[in-house]
């Protein structure tokens, strides 16, 4: 059976490396499972619908024909969007889509979705096309390190490692800071707790540089 060390060190590679599913395996079934339910059962906040009275309101000198097109783009949009997951799972956009997952597979997708170049290609496809052009380029990963490992009596053990975002050889790397993650002993030897900063829900900005004047690209 392996040590919490071994485990925590081949997650962490995994991760490096994009291996989504494995690194979610060696993760604590019972606290995967919570997690799951706590995502695939969360029922949808009913759409508020806005009026063009409200939007006046507001900004009561619009025209009555711009409030209600604002009104209608606001409720559209509303609509658009309900029972999205808004990009916190890869490649799965509605909760049923979520439902058909095992618990495992869905910690896999939801790992990917944190990982710096997934989120990055996914804001380039966003871009508007005239501006993907001038968006800032480069590769983009999260590269972690185990450090060592202290034991808290027989069946706990927490693990050190250091993080930092690479953003290529161009520009080197943000420096590196220290986490802890915490692994316990079960029936099916040491598992990752699902908690810290391998599962916290990351984000990214794309970086664009506009055209200089004149340039009508």
């Amino acid at each position: 059976m392996d040590d919490a060390l071994t485990v925590a060190t081949g997650a962490i590679e995994a991760l490096n490396r994009g291996e989504w599913e494995r690194a979610a395996r060696a993760t604590d079934p019972d606290d995967v499972e919570r997690w799951y339910r706590s995502h695939a059962e969360r029922k949808d906040v009913p759409p508020r619908t806005l009026t063009a009275e409200q939007v006046k309101r507001h900004s009561p000198d619009l025209p009555d024909a711009v409030a209600e097109y604002q009104a209608a783009e606001f409720n559209r949009h509303q609509a658009e969007n309900r029972g999205s997951l808004h990009g916190e799972f890869a490649g799965i956009e509605t909760r049923a889509q979520l439902a058909a997952l095992s618990a495992t597979e869905a910690l896999a997708r939801y790992l990917q979705a944190q990982d710096p170049s997934w989120q990055f290609q996914r804001r380039l496809d966003a871009l508007d096309p005239r501006l993907a052009p001038y968006a800032r380029q480069g590769t983009l990963s999260r590269v972690r390190e185990v450090v060592g490992v202290v034991h808290e009596g027989a069946s706990v053990a927490h693990v050190v490692y250091r993080a930092r975002l690479d953003v290529g050889e161009a520009e080197g790397g943000r420096e590196s800071t220290m986490h802890v993650a915490t692994l316990r002993e079960g029936p099916d030897g040491w598992r990752l707790r699902l908690r810290g900063e391998l599962f916290e829900h990351g984000g990214m900005v794309t970086i664009v540089e506009p055209p200089e004047d004149g340039d009508d690209r």
